[in-house]
């Protein structure tokens, strides 16, 4: 089933070049000899990346509750929330026997989004079978689906 409901992105920003900048000695002999050169790369702030569609699919069966499991992807996956932008857009699959995206479409992290995402991570909860292969189908519909796609990048993560 293709998931086509994500919220709609905002005007893009420039995206400015990486520049790469070499400093070397250019009266170097041409015979075989040790020289020492700096290579500095300017790249690109988060602020002006491209921006990034980004899928979470979260093992939720019984074996993450072993060893806080579960409890150390909450806290991955809130990391993540947080260094995402406002031109980032998140969704949240979980699977255990079978697989659910979670309260909300590919939505954009603003931070009124990033208190709901917040919300959704923090009431994940273990139990039941595995079934990565829904979660997974999940997550590329989710991705497939896109209406807003352009100038963006687009990934799928899961916790393993």
């Amino acid at each position: 089933m293709p998931y086509d409901d994500d919220e709609e992105l905002p005007p893009p920003r420039p995206v400015r070049p990486v520049r790469l900048t070499k400093h070397h000695n250019s009266d170097a002999p041409l015979a075989a000899n040790d020289q020492k050169v700096l290579l500095e790369l300017h790249g690109v702030s988060a602020a002006s990346r491209a921006p990034l569609d980004l899928v979470a699919v979260i093992d939720v069966s019984a074996s993450m509750a072993d060893k806080d499991r579960l409890n150390n992807t909450k806290e991955a996956l809130s990391f993540i929330t947080r260094k995402l932008t406002d031109l980032d857009r998140l969704c949240i699959v979980q699977f255990n026997h079978a697989a659910t995206r979670l309260r909300y479409p590919l939505r954009r992290v603003t931070e009124a989004a990033r208190a709901d995402f917040e919300d959704v991570i923090s009431g994940l909860q273990a139990g039941g079978g595995t079934n990565i292969e829904a979660g997974l189908d999940i997550g590329v519909n989710v991705i497939v689906g896109r209406k807003f796609t352009t100038g963006r990048a687009a990934g799928i993560i899961d916790e393993n």
